[in-house]
């Protein structure tokens, strides 16, 4: 830092005396250079690999700096350790889950070119005032006159900002000092009797004179939509005839008509308004016409055109949207504002050296490499419509040029402004719609498959600049502007990747009315209506048992049936997956289809998977309801064992204190013929003693008689809660029941024996 300010040049030498010292614009670019590509070196690098960049620099730098409660001074590798930290690692918001690798965009040798133009202005602003005020009054001037050649437009002053939306607002603000002379020393207090009107039409233009009137603390009401083109209501032109219709309105009100907002290209459909009419009109009631949109890019290849001109009285032109270069400062072109000359009122409202990257990019380019840009993307907007036009299902619902004029027909005629921005497409917008569909919404059903599409087209050429929009008149619409497209994008993969996704749209819609024919037809299934998905549908599995059972016992059990049934089909398809219809409940959910997906196979597959399903649940009621009976029957039979035994040893000797003296005058006999225990096979349904088990200490089916065959009574499975697993085959394995109140509590997991402690 020291050498720099101890720069002569910087401190105003002689030239003369310095030309020894090393050219700073040169090692300037030399290390934005190495900044750049040490950037994109580490951004190609994978995680995995030896020599990837570590990423804990700027995590360690933060928490030292808390626990110090200071920031020490950082050396410059570090630093950019730091920073290089920051660009190429998206940290997650969870702490759970891992960082996020992030690739940088590639920067061709112009787009570098323009970001070491940024750090030259800034670097412009260390040369002494008056020097550095001419370098950018110079800068400036050529800027302006280098444009006005581009766009064959002769335009006075120019604005460079960061977005469109400041520019804009610069000039409305020059506006309001010209026509309200106290509006600097009074505010809204100037303007307060006799308010500006803003004319609008559009939905986008709406959002810009919202802009403009908050932040210049003007009033929402200053803000007048004008009725649309009844020619082309779905486009929102503005009607000239309506627009002077309200201008009169608004002038005999006491109102000030002031600004009119116009489309030439519209951010949404690409349309035009009629430009030629529009300025002719302002231009006779004193209103300023300021144009905006991508189509006027076409005025750069307007070649055979018969001299400079203004479309407009100010346009904006995001140059660096348009050129696909980041950061360039977006250009506002106006023409004289009452009585002051525009070209050193631009001047004092610039900053210092603020069209420097503008000025080297179309240095760099010349007009004959911005013009071939411009020409390509128009082009590939012609290109993607005609392909899209070919398809019967999509419906194209942008500008389209008029039948007489096309692209090439702008560089070789001569032609007036509002045919060579009419001639030109700068975005397709369409949507997926039924055959033969007109002009008009579309079913409901169509918006979910239109925002499938856009999400699939999004996910798998991510290169693209592709947006999903809701529209009022037609719904969810795709559009895809390469203007907007900072990556260039690759338009071969996403022409390819379309057709596929046609196919599976056109067999999806195709297969609808068999797959709900085929499952209304169904006894066991049900359809079921999911709002926000794009598939087929979901169906749900009902046994017939079930009824119209509507407790929360019955549609829990339902629930856990249909999700075990997708569970089982996943095992064998992937194609399944579970979702949950408007009532809460799991289903079968169908996704998008090919033209050779067999529905009925598919749905076949549902009901055998359910119905196995539901007869291992069965099993498993009935294996339940054995044990019950059994455990009863068992309960039973000790407990007439055991009466049978009091009776036989007297009931003195089950009086508390005293039967203790009997068993001591009188011992008990160990009979053999004591109570025995219980077993319940559950393989026979039968209950037996566990005599012969006590004797071989070893698990075997004796060959006593049996009791009576216990008949297995099957329950309705919304009667209580079951397993979802079948049992594993019955073995017999002593298990002790006390009581009868053990009944209720008993789960069917094994062959169950019942046993009596020996008295």
């Amino acid at each position: 830092m020291t050498e720099l300010f101890n720069n002569p040049i910087v401190n105003g030498d002689d030239p003369a005396k310095v030309v020894q010292i090393e050219q700073p614009v040169e090692g300037l670019e030399f290390q934005v250079s190495s900044i750049l590509n040490r950037l994109e070196e580490a951004s190609e690098c994978q995680p995995s690999e030896d020599n990837a960049p570590h990423f804990e620099s700027f995590k360690q730098h933060m928490f030292n700096q808390q626990e110090n409660n200071t920031f020490p001074a950082v050396s410059t590798q570090d630093l950019l350790n730091i920073i290089q930290d920051l660009f190429l690692v998206e940290e997650s918001s969870d702490d759970e889950e891992p960082s996020v690798y992030t690739v940088l965009p590639k920067l061709n040798n112009v787009a570098k070119l323009t970001l070491t133009a940024h750090s030259l202005m800034a670097y412009s602003k260390l040369l002494n005032n008056d020097h550095g005020v001419k370098v950018s009054n110079k800068i400036h001037v050529d800027t302006c006159n280098l444009l006005n050649t581009l766009f064959r437009t002769n335009y006075p002053g120019a604005f460079f900002s960061h977005n469109t939306l400041e520019g804009i607002v610069k000039i409305f603000r020059l506006l309001l000092v010209t026509k309200y002379p106290h509006y600097n020393e009074e505010g809204y207090e100037a303007i307060r009797s006799k308010y500006p009107v803003i004319y609008i039409s559009h939905d986008a233009s709406m959002l810009v004179a919202q802009y403009i009137c908050k932040q210049l603390s003007l009033p929402m009401y200053c803000i007048r939509r004008v009725p649309c083109d009844p020619s082309t209501p779905h486009f929102q032109m503005i009607d000239p005839g309506e627009l002077e219709t309200n201008v009169k309105e608004d002038a005999a009100a006491g109102k000030l008509p002031f600004f009119v907002l116009a489309e030439v290209g519209s951010s949404l459909n690409g349309h035009v308004d009629p430009v030629g009419p529009l300025l002719e009109l302002c231009t006779r009631y004193d209103l300023w016409l300021h144009l905006r949109g991508h189509n006027l890019a076409a005025l750069a290849l307007n070649q055979l055109a018969p001299a400079p001109s203004q479309p407009g009285h100010s346009v904006s032109l995001p140059l660096g949207a348009w050129l696909n270069v980041p950061s360039l400062p977006s250009i506002t072109l106006f023409t004289n504002i009452g009585n002051d000359l525009s070209t050193p009122l631009s001047l004092q409202t610039n900053e210092k050296g603020v069209a420097l990257p503008v000025w080297t990019l179309l240095k760099s380019l010349g007009q004959a490499g911005v013009e071939e840009i411009f020409s390509y993307n128009f082009g590939l907007v012609e290109g993607i419509r005609k392909k899209l036009a070919s398809y019967d299902c999509l419906r194209v619902l942008s500008h389209q040029p008029p039948n007489s004029l096309s692209l090439k027909d702008i560089t070789t005629k001569v032609l007036p402004i509002q045919s060579v921005v009419e001639a030109v497409q700068s975005c397709v917008m369409f949507q997926f719609v039924p055959q033969g569909t007109s002009l008009g919404p579309v079913p409901q059903y169509y918006d979910k498959l239109n925002s499938w599409l856009g999400q699939i087209l999004q996910r798998d050429v991510p290169s693209i600049s592709l947006n999903l929009t809701e529209t009022a008149s037609f719904g969810t619409v795709l559009r895809i502007c390469p203007f907007e497209c900072a990556t260039g994008g690759d338009y071969e993969a996403f022409l390819g990747c379309l057709e596929a996704q046609v196919e599976i749209l056109q067999a999806t819609v195709a297969h609808k009315a068999s797959f709900i024919s085929l499952v209304e037809a169904s006894p066991k299934l049900v359809l079921v209506e999911m709002p926000g998905w794009a598939g087929l549908g979901g169906v749900r599995y009902v046994p017939p048992a079930w009824g119209n059972a509507d407790t929360d016992q019955a549609k829990a059990e339902l629930n856990r049936l249909n999700v075990q049934v997708v569970r089982q089909l996943r095992t064998s398809d992937a194609a399944f997956s579970l979702g949950e219809g408007t009532d809460g409940l799991a289903c079968v959910r169908f996704g998008m289809v090919t033209v050779e997906t067999d529905i009925t196979e598919l749905l076949s597959l549902v009901e055998e998977t359910g119905q196995q399903e539901e007869e291992s649940w069965k099993f498993i009621d009935s294996m339940a309801e054995v044990v019950r009976q059994g455990i009863l029957t068992a309960t039973q039979d000790l407990q007439k064992e055991n009466e049978d035994k009091l009776w036989q040893e007297g009931i003195l000797r089950h009086v508390p204190v005293f039967g203790s003296l009997v068993n001591w005058w009188s011992p008990v006999d160990k009979d053999p013929t004591r109570v025995k225990g219980r077993t319940l096979d559950l393989a026979a349904g039968r209950i037996e003693t566990t005599e012969n088990i006590y004797k071989s200490h070893a698990q075997a089916t004796p060959s006593s008689t049996p009791t009576p065959q216990l008949t297995p009574q099957l329950t309705p499975p919304v009667e209580k809660s079951t397993p979802s697993n079948p049992i594993p085959t019955p073995t017999q394995t002593p298990l002790p029941v006390n009581s009868a109140e053990d009944i209720n509590n008993v789960t069917p997991a094994a062959p169950i024996q019942v046993n009596q402690e020996q008295a």
